[in-house]
Order: C-alpha cells, then structure tokens, then sequence
C-alpha cells in the first residue's frame, strides 16, 4: 500500500456487486488524495475495475491504441505467440481519458482517471509498477501528459502547435528537436502536451497528431520489450 493512500480492491468482485457505487464512494467522499485500486483488469467476465471506474465518473470505455500496440508486440515475441482476441483486447479497454503510465518491460498501463489508481492485483506487478511511476504522484493529483514524434523540422510544425496553444490556453504544449543522430534517424521533434483534463488534452493530441503526420510509439527496436500477463 503506497503511503497516503487509500487502498480498495476490485480483484475478482461477484458479479453482482455494484462496483461503481462501492468505487464512487471512496472518490467522491474526498477524504483521500488518491484511491488505489488492485485487481480486476483481467480479461475475464468478472474483471470490472475498468468498468466500475468508468461509471463512477460517467465517462465510457474505450480502447487505448497504445496499449493495443504493446500487447501485440509482446504476444508476438511469446513462443509460441499468443493470438490476440476480444477477451484479451479487453485490458486495454480503460475508461474515457485515462492517464495511462508505462513500466519498462511491461505492457499493462497503470492507468489514472481523476485521484483513482488502477493497478494489476498480482503482488510484484503492484510493486513494480507503483514504484516506477511514483514521481508522478508528488505533490498531488498528476495531470496527462502525451508525447507525439513527427519527421517533420520544427519550423513545418510551428503554425499548427501555435494554433492548438491559442484554441486550449489550459493545455501546456512544447517542442524538442531531436539532437543526437539516433533520435534524428527516427523522428525530428518530439511534442508534448499536459493539462488536468485527460478529455481536453488526449483532443488536442489527435488534432496535433493529424497536423504534424505525428505517430506516438517509436519503433520496436528503440523501446524496452514488454512481458505478458495474461
């Protein structure tokens, strides 16, 4: 249990349990800095936790691409591989405008929706993945952060990152040319966006990744392997 927080599990509730009331309790009494959810983001019937976050929030599910993108990475490297299907699919379904904070060499997402921390239920994929993403948590509720690579040069992309700046003043947006000739090989500037509203800023990151011929995930071969969980 991190210290500060409050810890609630949702490993493998009945399915009659009304997890969206028993989760929307601990949030919206707001007694606690964060809410720290363990279990209940398997692929089976009776994993609910994505679902019950959701709810407590009134926001829908929807599929996270790049957690997409790491499960079939890593399923394909397993041997022999594992075949990617809707149960599965299924624990990439986070609720509308997570957070979704990367482990290295894992590819389940720690996700993040408003003060709700939604993490594995098996004991060292807790640990692992809390104590990696533990800075983000200092000094209160963290806001979305998104990365976005283009090959694009800087000066090409100015125009529509002001544009994006002018429309969202809430959302920060930054530029970083690559320097080193690695980085160059792969993208020419990477572009960051951050603010306290998930929705607003993963909008903002879809129109400025449409602008700028933007990709999020670097290739295979410039990102640590992922280990499967299920």
């Amino acid at each position: 249990r991190a210290v500060g927080a409050k810890s609630t599990s949702t490993a493998k509730p009945q399915p009659t349990t009304a997890a969206a009331l028993i989760i929307g309790d601990e949030i919206l009494t707001g007694k606690y800095t964060y809410v720290v959810t363990s279990g209940g983001i398997g692929p089976t019937h009776d994993d609910m936790t994505y679902e019950g976050v959701a709810k407590a929030f009134g926001r829908s599910l929807e599929y996270h691409e790049p957690t997409l993108e790491r499960m079939r990475a890593q399923y394909a490297k397993a041997d022999p591989p594992v075949q990617m299907n809707t149960a599965r699919m299924r624990m990439a379904l986070l609720p509308e405008g997570s957070l979704a904070l990367t482990t290295p060499d894992l590819w389940v997402p720690l996700a993040v929706v408003e003060n709700v921390l939604i993490l594995p239920g098996i004991p060292w994929l807790f640990e692992k993945m809390l104590r990696h993403n533990m800075s983000h948590f200092k000094g209160g509720i963290p806001r979305t952060r998104v990365q976005i690579y283009t090959k694009l040069p800087e000066g090409d992309i100015a125009d529509a990152l002001t544009e994006a700046a002018a429309s969202h003043p809430s959302v920060s947006i930054g530029s970083y040319p690559a320097t080193a000739a690695k980085k160059k090989a792969v993208y020419q500037v990477k572009v960051t966006l951050e603010g306290a509203d998930g929705v607003e800023v993963e909008g903002v990151a879809r129109w400025v990744e449409d602008k700028i011929q933007g990709f999020r995930e670097l290739p295979a071969e410039a990102v640590p392997e992922a280990s499967a969980t299920s």
